[in-house]
């Protein structure tokens, strides 16, 4: 009784979560910040970079589409790592913001608040719903990383913010 049990459980679980992400190619990109060191508790640092190309017209041409046929482009993952393998226990909350190059139309992308306590070298962020098409097809945004510390450090650390949008057919 117990094993029909599980089995139609088991059946319902797999075939109940169809994958109905009609998504048509995705975007990856990479950014590297250096975080000084000495930094204070108190307030929320911020480090924009600006002109990070999106490579559009790049994954644009790769996939064999025209703009006219996509829709919304959405965030999916993120995650900041430490490039020299330093624990990043002293970052406390992260926000990564995304603005077009005039540091305008800013939008909140990833964040993840707070950071979870203990040894790590890698933060996996959560997504927001935040429709990016207007600022990625322009070629080159502004991506500002936002951080609050929980302690200080006496150096430098190297981090990397791996990111990944979804571009979805128009409706």
């Amino acid at each position: 009784m117990k094993r029909a049990f599980l089995l139609v459980i088991s059946f319902c679980i797999l075939f109940s979560c169809s994958s109905d992400d009609n998504r048509i190619f995705e975007i990856d990109n990479e950014l590297d910040f250096i975080i000084p060191g000495g930094l204070n508790l108190i307030e929320t640092h911020f480090f924009p970079v600006n002109n990070v190309p999106t490579l559009w017209n790049a994954y644009l041409n790769n996939n064999g589409f025209s703009e006219d046929q996509l829709g919304d482009i959405l965030p999916v993952r993120a995650s900041i790592e430490s490039r020299f393998g330093q624990d990043l226990n002293f970052i406390d909350r992260v926000s990564v913001w995304m603005y077009d190059t005039s540091f305008e139309n800013g939008r909140e992308i990833f964040y993840m608040d707070p950071v979870d306590l203990g040894s790590k070298t890698e933060i996996e962020l959560f997504s927001n719903i935040a429709e990016l098409s207007e600022l990625i097809t322009q070629g080159n945004v502004l991506i500002e990383l936002r951080l609050t510390l929980r302690n200080i450090t006496a150096t430098s650390t190297d981090l990397r913010l791996r990111t990944n949008y979804a571009v979805f057919p128009i409706e």
